[in-house]
């Protein structure tokens, strides 16, 4: 996936005037109407009048050594099918070399992952799964790529989980004769042995080099999930994000599973989708126009868009320059699909083809403008994508973009336009939801540029 582009210019000087003479537009039905008086210095033109094109395609493996969250669990989608995220990471010791004492007596070994809150899932809490956890045959490494078509070497089975799902839920923990309350986080139980091998291993705990040795790290596999299934989010980098060995009654040695709070560990997501025998496989890949369109989060599926005939704006005014001052793409939620469980996302990412990669638009550097200070950032949600209640649907702003394409073919004779995908975000924010929007070309979805020609 291409990097973001940063460097750009925070304001569009003629789409702010544009903005306020689109009230006096009206629709032609030719390339548009001219609204200012003849003999102006420019002429302002408005038209969605474009052949669109759309189809489902599948995503490309996504880079995950980075994300902010892991999500891990069984989702059984009725209209998508079975998909499965899990988890493969390192621990750290957090205290290298520790002084465990003669002969400490094992008590229990115990892996601990908190939750991020009570918007930490997507599907039903109630479901019940299963998971495994093997540990990790083959080295990781935190500077490295994975992405998440990895398919890592599993090991030993250490330890299994069956229930459900309790975001909300704090845990009171007694070591000794203390009481603890701890935020709501999974616990899994591994093997006895495996955790009397740890404590007889000094050697292994003397330097997290050594250890990476003896424990090269641990994979969590989802097994199966009752009903709907679901998918949480867990913060692995927390202080409380752990694998704890407990040793004489109310003593631990603790390995951080997203940090040691020096150094953060490797952690990547996995992610396979089967969408066999469900309503979605027919579409995939069919590259044919479409009146449904098929957006999965984690490397599932997602949307291939082309504006067909944008060019002929410049063919039919050979002698003027096209200015861009807006271009907006509406995309509409397919009626009825927002089912319980299967909620749609809060916010689409709009990019360009790349050879089949995703690769950002010039108007993402308007989302990155004063990033760190959020949404609050009127130039940050400049991009759209946001679901619109009101409307139904998703809208983006693709001004800086088109204008691209527009300076390509006018004055280099390039046609740089390989299409748009639509897809769900990877992270921040972190979903595992899913979608279908309705491409119909009357209803669904629509494609509005407005423009100057100047000599």
């Amino acid at each position: 996936m291409s990097n973001y582009f940063r460097n750009a210019t925070k304001v569009f000087f003629l789409s702010i005037i544009a903005a306020t003479t689109w009230v006096g537009c009206k629709k032609t039905s030719n390339v548009g109407l001219n609204i200012l008086p003849q003999g102006d210095m420019f002429n302002l033109f408005q038209t969605d009048s474009f052949d669109l094109e759309t189809y489902t395609v599948s995503e490309d493996s996504l880079r995950t050594d980075a994300l902010t969250l892991n999500a891990i669990g069984q989702l059984n989608d009725p209209i998508f099918g079975k998909s499965i995220s899990s988890a493969i990471f390192q621990t750290l010791l957090k205290d290298p070399n520790p002084a465990l004492g003669t002969s400490p007596k094992f008590d229990s070994i115990v892996l601990s992952m908190p939750y991020i809150g009570s918007n930490g899932f997507y599907g039903d809490t109630a479901s019940t799964q299963t998971w495994n956890v093997y540990q990790l045959n083959q080295d990781i490494k935190n500077t490295d790529p994975y992405y998440s078509n990895i398919k890592p070497s599993q090991g030993a089975l250490l330890g299994s989980w069956i229930g459900h799902f309790r975001p909300t839920q704090n845990i009171s923990l007694k070591l000794g004769s203390k009481t603890n309350t701890y935020i709501p986080h999974l616990r899994i139980k591994l093997d006895d042995n495996f955790g009397k091998s740890i404590l007889a291993n000094t050697t292994a705990l003397a330097s997290n080099e050594s250890w990476l040795s003896f424990l090269k790290g641990l994979m969590i596999v989802p097994q199966s999930a009752t009903g709907k299934g679901g998918i949480v989010y867990f913060y692995f980098p927390h202080k409380d994000g752990n694998l704890t060995v407990y040793y004489n009654d109310s003593s631990t040695l603790d390995f951080g599973i997203g940090t040691n709070n020096a150094i953060g560990t490797a952690r990547i997501s996995q992610y396979q989708h089967d969408h066999t025998g469900f309503q979605v496989a027919p579409a995939i890949n069919k590259k044919t126009n479409s009146d449904d369109g098929y957006v999965q989060s984690m490397a599932g599926t997602k949307l291939w868009i082309s504006i067909k005939d944008w060019q002929r704006i410049s063919q039919q005014n050979p002698s003027s320059k096209v200015g861009v001052q807006g271009a907006e793409l509406f995309l509409k939620v397919k009626q009825g699909t927002n089912t319980q469980g299967f909620e749609f996302p809060d916010k689409l990412l709009l990019v360009a083809n790349d050879s089949g990669r995703n690769s950002f638009l010039f108007d993402r550097a308007d989302a990155l403008i004063g990033q760190d200070s959020g949404y609050s950032n009127p130039l940050g949600r400049y991009l759209g994508g946001y679901y619109d209640k009101a409307k139904g649907g998703y809208t983006f702003h693709l001004g800086r973009h088109m204008q691209h394409l527009f300076n390509e073919f006018q004055f280099r004779g390039v046609n740089k336009d390989y299409g748009f995908y639509v897809i769900i975000p990877t992270d921040n924010p972190m979903t595992a939801s899913r979608l279908i929007l309705d491409t119909n070309k009357n209803d669904g979805i629509k494609f509005k540029l407005t423009y100057t020609l100047s000599k």
